[in-house]
């Protein structure tokens, strides 16, 4: 996690209410998931949306393409996580947890230095709505 975000001690008192409630999603399931779903992987042809980029899916939880989309679709100016999926614990911790993972990898090329800087500002959205949903003090901005 990028330190700007919080403080180790924020995180340390956080940490275990996050993944407890992460540990609770299903993320068995019989549908197709594309696994990385946000505007950039979507095409809009003859009135219909179109995702591409399917080097990520399998089969699962269909929830898990709605909630990993959340943040981005926030923003780019659409509604909330909380107000487009729910205040789902699970789901928001899952999200914020894995963008936390990512965001601060190492970026060896401009595409990742891109994708790196999408992973941040998605981390921004879903944090808050991790804590949200869990009922934990959001971290002070540093």
């Amino acid at each position: 996690m990028n330190p700007d975000q919080c403080s180790r001690r924020w995180l340390e008192s956080a940490l275990p209410t996050f993944l407890d409630a992460e540990a609770q999603v299903e993320l068995d399931g019989e549908l197709f998931v594309h696994l990385d779903v946000r505007s950039d992987n979507l095409c809009l042809l003859q009135g219909r949306a179109v995702f591409v980029d399917w080097n990520s899916a399998h089969r699962g939880n269909a929830l898990i393409d709605k909630v990993f989309w959340a943040p981005n679709l926030h923003v780019e100016g659409g509604p909330s996580p909380g107000d487009f999926v729910g205040y789902k614990p699970e789901y928001a911790c899952l999200v914020a947890g894995f963008f936390a993972a990512c965001a601060g990898l190492r970026a060896d090329t401009p595409n990742l230095e891109r994708i790196r800087k999408l992973q941040q500002g998605q981390l921004r959205i879903a944090l808050p709505w991790a804590c949200v949903s869990t009922g934990v003090t959001p971290p002070d901005p540093r």
